[in-house]
């Protein structure tokens, strides 16, 4: 009787650290870290298709972040193709972002750029709205804007029916322009290139990303270019 009783606590011992090993590991899966292999070249030759990498799920995005974008989250997910798409922060919510020439400059700065094959004719300027910021609208700041007003009134309407600030019909919409040009936003919103301008897609074809289609961070990867990757 007392050997097996000596023997209860051994095995509540030694079961119960195996036991916290795999609780811990889930909670981390659950809330914070990710490993993943990514399918996408976006970010070649940092993180190369088929790089191992871990993803950190609790984060606030920075400029240069390499991130995963869900494009489930934007309303634009294909069933016979991956959901997650990957590219690196250029602008953040409230930041100027112009493509002058080819360059990227952000508040009137030129900034830090990694991406590969830069088009010198390619140009664009835009503001990225931040959460409950009102902001101009025009025919050039639609074409980024369009999908992230599609699905601000798709919100909109299913909490106030029939009383959305542009309504679901998108045709419609430089009508109502014409009379109020101005838009207050619900999200923060982010601009997300592809350092491979070959690959993607990114914002120059999603438009402004919204927080909550960012959904993990590139901490660091194997079989990148160098061992261990900190963009």
């Amino acid at each position: 009787m007392g050997s097996k009783g000596r023997h209860i606590p051994s095995l509540l011992r030694y079961g119960a650290l195996p036991l916290g090993v795999v609780l811990l590991v889930l909670l981390l899966r659950a809330f914070l870290l990710v490993p993943l292999t990514l399918q996408t070249s976006a970010l070649a030759p940092s993180y190369p298709r088929g790089a191992w990498v871990l993803v950190l799920k609790s984060f606030e995005p920075e400029r240069s972040d390499c991130v995963l974008i869900d494009l489930g989250r934007l309303g634009l997910a294909k069933p016979s193709e991956p959901s997650l798409v990957a590219g690196r922060v250029v602008a953040l919510p409230g930041d100027s972002l112009e493509l002058r020439q080819g360059l990227l400059y952000v508040n009137g700065r030129r900034t830090l750029d990694h991406r590969r094959a830069l088009s010198a004719g390619e140009s664009y300027a835009l503001r990225l709205p931040r959460a409950q910021g009102v902001y101009p609208l025009s025919p050039v700041s639609l074409v980024a804007y369009r999908q992230a007003l599609i699905q601000e009134q798709r919100a909109e309407e299913r909490l106030h029916p029939g009383r959305g600030q542009l309504g679901l019909d998108s045709a419609r919409w430089m009508a109502r322009l014409s009379e109020r040009a101005l838009y207050t936003f619900a999200q923060d919103y982010y601009w997300v290139l592809a350092d491979d301008t070959a690959s993607g897609p990114d914002s120059r074809h999603l438009g402004i990303i919204p927080r909550e289609a960012i959904v993990g961070r590139l901490l660091f990867g194997l079989g990148t270019r160098s061992p261990f990757v900190y963009p």
